[in-house]
C-alpha cells in the first residue's frame, strides 16, 4: 500500500488553509475598505457642515455678501413696506385728509403710491454702504447669538410662536421722516429712534406705536424669514452633533489606518479607498443644490423665498468647497499610489512618460474652467477608477 496520497494530502492541507486565510483576510479588509469610505464620506459632510453652520465667523463671512443681493433686497423691500403701510393704515389716513368723495376714490391709489414710494426708500436704505455697515453688525452680533443659543445658552433670546424675524426698524427711520415730510405723518410727532441696536425690537414698536397713536402690530417693521423648530430639541441636536462630528473623524482616520494596515496589498487599498471615497464626496456639491430649492420652498414665509433661497446658496456653496477639497486630497492619494514606482528609466524617458498627466491635468482644468470644479473632480475620479479596474497605466512605462 502506498502512502504516497496520503502524504500528498497532508502536504495539501496547510496550503488550503493558507488560501482560505488569504480569502479570509481579504473579506475582511475588504470590509473595513468599503466602511473606511463611507466615514470619509460621512465625517467629511458632517465635518463641513459643523464647521459652515456652528462657527459665527465663518458663517458671519457667508450670509454678509447676501445683504447686498439685489434680488434679496427688492424681496425684503417689497414685504416690509407691505407692512409698514397697513401699519401705519395710510389708506385711512388718506381718506381723513381728502375731502368729500374724494377720500374714497383716491385713498387707495395713494396707499399703493406710499408703499411704492416706502418701498423704493427702503431698497435705496438696504443698497446703501450705511446699511451694509450695519448689517455685517447684525450678521455677526446674530450669529454669535444663534450659535451660542444653539450650543445652550437660551437666556438672550425670546420666541414669538416659533418665528424667525428679520428686524428691519433701523432701515426705515428714513422712510418714516419722508412719510412725514410728505404729511401722511403728523409734523409735530416725535418719532422715537429707530436705529439703536441695543434696543429690543419690541420696545421700540410700542414707542412709535404711543407716538402715532395707533396701536401697531408686535410684527411691525420684522419680516418673517423662516419657521423655527423647537428650541430644546435644536439644542439636544446640536449638542449631538457636536460629539457625532468629532466622532466621526475619527473613527474615519482609524479604521482607513486599519484597512490600509492589514490589507495584503497596500497600495491597492489605499488607491481604492481615495479612488471610492473621491467619488462618493464629489457627488455632494450637486446633491446639495439639487436639494436647495426644496429647502427654501419649505422653509419660506410666503414672498420671501428668493431671501431664504439666498442665505441656503450661500451656505451651500461655503459647504461644497472643503467637500471638494476632500474629494481632491483623495483623489490625489490614489493617483500617488497608482503612480509609485511607474516610471523608470533615463530622465529623458521619465519626462516623456509624464507627457500623458500633463494632457490629463490640462483637460481636467478646461473642464473645471467650461463645465465647474465639481465635473471636473467626478471626471478625474471616474478615468482614474477605470484605469485601476482595467489595469490600463495613467502613464507610458518608461524603458529601462
Amino acid at each position: 500500500m502506498s502512502i504516497e496520497p496520503e502524504t500528498a494530502r497532508s502536504a495539501a492541507a496547510p496550503a488550503r488553509a493558507g488560501r482560505q486565510s488569504s480569502r479570509g483576510r481579504s473579506v475582511f479588509t475588504g470590509i473595513l475598505g468599503v466602511l473606511a469610505v463611507l466615514l470619509i464620506l460621512v465625517s467629511s459632510v458632517v465635518g463641513t457642515v459643523h464647521a459652515v453652520v456652528l462657527s459665527p465667523a465663518t458663517l458671519t463671512s457667508v450670509l454678509v455678501p447676501v445683504g447686498g443681493n439685489p434680488q434679496v433686497q427688492t424681496a425684503v423691500a417689497d414685504k416690509a413696506a407691505a407692512k409698514i403701510v397697513t401699519g401705519l393704515d395710510v389708506e385711512g389716513r388718506a381718506r381723513k385728509v381728502l375731502p368729500g368723495a374724494l377720500g374714497p376714490l383716491m385713498a387707495p391709489s395713494i396707499a399703493r403710491a406710499a408703499q411704492d414710494r416706502v418701498a423704493s426708500a427702503i431698497e435705496n436704505a438696504l443698497a446703501s454702504d450705511a446699511f451694509a455697515r450695519t448689517w455685517e453688525r447684525t450678521v455677526n452680533a446674530s450669529a454669535t447669538l444663534a450659535v451660542n443659543v444653539l450650543k445652550g445658552d437660551s437666556s438672550a433670546i425670546t420666541t414669538s410662536d416659533g418665528v424667525i424675524y428679520l428686524n428691519l426698524l433701523p432701515a426705515i427711520a428714513g422712510t418714516l421722516d419722508a412719510l412725514k415730510a410728505q404729511g401722511l405723518i403728523d409734523a409735530s410727532v416725535q418719532l422715537p429712534d429707530l436705529s439703536d441696536p441695543s434696543t429690543p425690537a419690541q420696545q421700540v414698536i410700542v414707542r412709535l406705536g404711543t407716538a402715532l397713536g395707533v396701536t401697531l402690530p408686535p410684527d411691525f417693521g420684522q419680516v418673517a424669514v423662516a419657521q423655527t423648530g423647537a428650541l430644546a430639541s435644536a439644542q439636544g441636536a446640536v449638542s449631538a452633533f457636536d460629539s457625532a462630528t468629532l466622532i466621526l473623524i475619527l473613527a474615519a482616520v482609524l479604521l482607513t489606518i486599519a484597512a490600509v494596515l492589514l490589507a495584503a496589498d497596500r497600495r491597492a487599498m489605499v488607491v481604492r479607498i481615495g479612488i471610492g471615497a473621491a467619488l462618493l464626496v464629489a457627488v455632494m456639491p450637486p446633491l446639495f443644490r439639487l436639494g436647495d430649492h426644496l429647502i427654501s420652498g419649505s422653509l419660506a414665509s410666503p414672498g420671501m423665498g428668493v431671501v431664504v433661497g439666498a442665505f441656503i446658496d450661500a451656505i451651500v456653496d461655503a459647504a461644497s468647497w472643503p467637500l471638494r477639497v476632500v474629494a481632491a486630497v483623495c483623489l490625489a492619494v490614489a493617483l500617488a499610489a497608482m503612480l509609485a514606482g511607474a516610471v523608470t528609466g533615463a530622465a529623458a524617458s521619465r519626462v516623456a512618460a509624464f507627457l500623458p498627466m500633463l494632457f490629463g491635468a490640462a483637460a481636467f482644468l478646461v473642464v473645471w474652467v467650461v463645465v465647474g470644479p465639481d465635473a471636473a473632480i467626478l471626471a478625474m475620479a471616474l478615468v482614474t477608477a477605470g484605469a485601476w479596474i482595467t489595469g490600463r497605466p495613467l502613464l507610458v512605462q518608461a524603458p529601462a
